[in-house]
């Protein structure tokens, strides 16, 4: 499978995905997503970011790198990722920062993800 690259902070186009059939609320809603999607092969994905100096780090110090698209999305310890988590609504959202250039083919796997747990993107 293709690497897609990938900006480490991706600022400008958001993507606003809601989350209808989830009865998990509050912060657990983005533990429970990130366990769902991990069963899905698009969370997998592999990628690669355009400064490959960035990495998440163990509380040892042990390198966590940022190399599957679920990664890119939930983050890891010491690597915020690039989705913010709203488990607080009346309707469960995920915004999904991919900034401006982000190409289609992305936007469409990072869509094709978050259906496979029943989220619906917001036009």
């Amino acid at each position: 499978m293709k690497r897609l690259v990938l900006p480490v902070r991706a600022f400008g186009k958001r993507l606003v995905y809601e989350f209808s059939g989830i009865s998990v609320r509050g912060a657990s809603f983005k533990v429970f997503l990130r366990n769902e999607l991990k069963k899905v092969s698009e969370y997998h994905t592999p990628v690669e970011l355009d400064n490959s100096n960035v990495a998440g780090r163990t509380e040892d110090g042990v390198p966590i790198p940022i190399n599957t698209l679920g990664r890119w999305l939930f983050g890891v310890p010491g690597y915020a990722g690039n989705a913010v988590f709203d488990g607080f609504k009346d309707v469960l959202e995920v915004i999904v920062n991919v900034g401006g250039g982000v190409s289609d083919d992305v936007v469409e796997l990072i869509d094709r993800l978050f259906l496979a747990v029943g989220g619906v993107r917001k036009e």
